[in-house]
Order: C-alpha cells, then structure tokens, then sequence
C-alpha cells in the first residue's frame, strides 16, 4: 500500500523499498482521489486549492518504486482511481479517468486491475450483491455503489485510454525510460522519528514536479547497489536522523566523486537513536554544496537544478494558467530521426496557454500525434487534459 510510504506513520512496520526489493513484479494498489462528493471531507484538503484532482500518491510512490527496481514490471492490483473507501462520484469525468490513467502509466503502471468490478458475464450483479448481503469482508458492502459497475461511461473511458496508450506504446516506454538526474535522497531512519517527514519530502516532489524531467530516489542501498552514472546529484532535504551506514554510504558516493547538495546545518546530524554525530560529510573527490539554514524551497529547488543543468530537456515548455503555480506537468526525449516528443498532463484545476521552444529560446512548433493536427509553437490544453506532441 503506498499509502504506507508516502503519508507520516510508520507504526506498521512496512519496509516499502525492502518489499519492492523482494517480489518479482512491483505491485501496489495506488489510489488517486477525483475531487469532490459526497464521501469527501467538509473541509478541502490542501492539493484541491490547485489541482482538478489528487495525483501525488501515485507520482511520488511509483517513482520511489521505478527507483529501487526500474526494470521490473508494476502491476496495481486494486486500481482505487475510480472509486475508494474515501471517495466516488456516480458522475465520475471521463477526463478525469483518461488522465489518471495515463499518469499511473507515465510512472511506470504496466498494468491495472480497477477495484471494484462485480458484475457475473451475462452483466447482472454477481450474487453476492443480492439477498441477504451477508459479506466475509464488511467494506464489500457499499463498494458496489459509485464503482466503475454502475459507470459504463467510465468502462468505456478506461478501454479507450489503453487503446490509445497501446496505439502509442513505444513513445510511452520511451517517455517512461527515461534517466532521472536528480535523485532525492530518502531515509525510513528519518520517517520513523520525525512525525512528518513525508509531508515534507511530498512538499519537496511537487516543487520539482512541473520541471520537465523525471525525479528519482536514493537510499543507502540504491547507492550501494547502483550505477552512479544514473543520476547527476543527490539531494538532502530535512534529513536529520539517518544510521551511520546511510551516513557512510553518501559519503563513499562523495568520495567516489558524486555531487550532494545539503539543504543545511541540520541535515544528517543525528543518529536513528537521536544522538548527535561528530562528523559531517566532505567533499573527497566529488561535490558538496551546503545551503544555508532556513532557505526557502524555491532556493533549494534553483540550487537542484544547476546542479543537473547538463541533463534538463533540451526543449521547454512554458505555462500561464491564472495563477501563481504550475499545473503542468511534462517530459521530452529526443527522437532518434530527428525532433522531439512530449507528453504534457495539465494536473492543474484550470486551462492553461502552453507555448514551446527550445531552451535557448529558438522557435519550435508542436503536432498532436493523436489528432494530427498543427498547434504551432502556442497552444491551450484544459484541466486533466493530455497531449501527445512531436515538436520541431
């Protein structure tokens, strides 16, 4: 359950990196929450102020999972993108279905199996959603209402998003496959003292999130069991309590001529026990660049990306939504016969004017792929839509 990994407690005692480690195929059940019904909480959460609808658990667990085991296939066994325990809409979006799923698939989702399906083959309720409701598992009882069963326009929906991902299957894996620079360094050391460390580190993944490049983890063991030449840097962010051998092993990266950017004085000070560390890192034959204390975000995010400046996109993509932040997010690889290929998802809860170029701010113009049609280098895409873009 990635929930265990990306929301604070950690009283349950689960290793997500262990687990993924172990099992042949990543598998997981990732839920997104589509906005707001009637299951929804009075008071709007956070992410509604921004986005069309709640996206981060799958970004931020998948990509910690593509981390750890990038070449193993990742099955969501329980698909919670159409209905949950917290939430369902009986007027779900097709937008909203085409996005999520597309998003899952970017992360790494080579397969969906959609909670809750209950229909016998002839199409009628299967029998124990009729009489006497008498469920093993209480939480079987409400799932029928609100689910994908009473939804064909949804069923629908998800069968043309994989026709359409099917129909464009080497532009995805090649969108998917690609190198993740900047690597945020993640310690269950920390998460377990610090009673909101993964509300940071979350904080964290949506600041760089709209970038246009694909962020990745590291953990004492990716560090250990990797090849370097996978990521540019390692970032720290509010790190404070970590082992002596998560400790030891960014320093050998360090000593093995790696870069590490340190948000501050406070990161990497403690052990798993709180008690102080005498020493800190050096730079040996690599990089360490050490914020100062209390610096903001947005100069912790600058720092980031110098550090991986060589390895960004060589076309950008630029947005004007209304407000303030970002709500697109995007990716490009460049093809192999020439020109370019996005994939642009607006997360955002408003429409946004795209405009396209390369980063030394030359002219480029954009083709959608699944239309063919012309977008010129300047171009609109509304909330939770997806483009598919040749750019020349």
């Amino acid at each position: 359950m990635p929930r265990m990994f990306t929301e604070n407690y950690r009283s349950q005692g689960i290793d997500l990196e262990a687990l993924t480690e172990l099992t042949t195929m990543i598998g997981d059940d990732a839920k997104a929450d589509g906005g707001r019904s009637l299951m929804t909480p009075a008071i709007p959460e956070k992410w509604e102020k921004r986005y069309a609808y709640h996206w981060a658990e799958i970004a931020h667990s998948y990509d910690f999972m593509e981390s750890v085991s990038p070449e193993k296939i990742h099955v969501n066994s329980e698909t919670h993108f159409i209905s949950s325990g917290n939430w369902r809409d009986l007027d779900t979006s097709p937008d909203y279905i085409r996005s999520v799923y597309w998003l899952a698939t970017l992360h790494g989702m080579d397969a969906g199996i959609s909670w809750f399906w209950a229909r016998d083959p002839d199409g009628s309720p299967e029998d124990r959603l009729e009489g006497a409701l008498d469920f093993f598992d209480p939480g079987l009882a409400p799932a029928y209402a609100g689910s994908v069963n009473m939804q064909p326009q949804i069923a629908n929906e998800v069968t043309q998003v994989y026709m359409d991902m099917n129909s464009f299957s080497e532009e995805i894996m090649a969108l998917r496959h690609q190198r993740r620079p900047l690597r945020i360094f993640h310690s269950e050391t920390s998460a377990i003292n610090k009673p909101f460390h993964m509300t940071d580190q979350s904080d964290l993944f949506e600041s760089l999130y709209f970038e246009g490049f694909p962020l990745g983890f590291a953990t004492e063991k990716i560090i250990r069991k990797q090849d370097h030449s996978n990521w540019d840097a390692i970032l720290v962010y509010k790190t404070e309590f970590v082992t002596d051998a998560e400790f030891d092993a960014l320093q050998s990266y360090l000593d093995n001529g790696g870069t590490v950017l340190l948000d501050g004085d406070e990161s990497l000070t403690k052990n798993e026990y709180g008690q102080p560390r005498n020493v800190t890192l050096v730079a040996g034959k690599g990089r360490l660049r050490k914020l100062k204390d209390g610096s903001s975000l947005q100069q912790i995010d600058e720092a980031a990306l110098g550090l991986v400046a060589a390895s960004m996109p060589e076309m950008v993509l630029t947005e004007n939504n209304g407000t303030d932040f970002k709500g697109c997010t995007w990716r490009v690889v460049k093809k192999s016969r020439g020109g370019f290929l996005m994939n642009v998802l607006n997360l955002g809860k408003t429409d946004a004017i795209l405009k396209v170029a390369t980063k030394e701010g030359a002219a480029a113009t954009a083709t959608d792929l699944m239309t063919g049609q012309k977008l010129g280098s300047q171009f609109a895409l509304k909330s939770t839509g997806i483009l598919l873009l040749e750019i020349n």
